[in-house]
């Protein structure tokens, strides 16, 4: 299923729709995605996989995990994780990746530098910040991306 790039939300990150299957569950769904080149992991939010990917696409930890989010200055609780399929624009992704279960989080999935170095996700900003190229290794198109600026500018 090809993603839908979405213009940039107001704190200038850039936004998909990313298809995630679960080999445990036996389903696939859509989720709202966040590029966020400045996190580690990739983080799914639990309400939303419990619901879409079923409760057997989640291996729960014994007990809750506290997290330290990039901030370094609060924490976000991790519940467990969960190895899923990725599609990006027609681009599957046939290795399963780790995703660590979010108790809330703001965003349905964060897809960290962990995932995007995996998949070789590159992206291109053009002069004045409107327009964004995406392209995945594995796949020989891109994706352009409109942008629009942030609050302020």
């Amino acid at each position: 299923m090809p993603a839908s790039w979405r213009d940039w939300d107001s704190d200038m990150q850039a936004t998909a729709d990313v298809e995630l299957c679960s080999q445990f569950s036996r389903k696939c769904a859509t989720f709202s995605a966040l590029l966020d080149s400045g996190a580690d992991v990739s983080l799914l939010n639990r309400d939303a996989a419990g619901r879409r990917l079923g409760k057997n696409a989640i291996v729960y930890f014994p007990e809750p995990l506290k997290v330290r989010a990039a901030n370094g200055q609060k924490s976000i609780t991790a519940v467990g994780v969960a190895s899923l399929q990725l599609a990006i624009d027609d681009c599957r992704t046939d290795i399963p990746r780790q995703f660590l279960v979010i108790e809330k989080l703001a965003k349905e999935v964060s897809i960290g530098v962990d995932l995007m170095e995996a998949i070789g996700v590159e992206l291109t900003f053009r002069t004045g910040g409107r327009e964004t190229m995406l392209r995945v290794k594995e796949c020989p198109k891109a994706t352009t991306v409109h942008t629009v600026l942030g609050r302020g500018q």
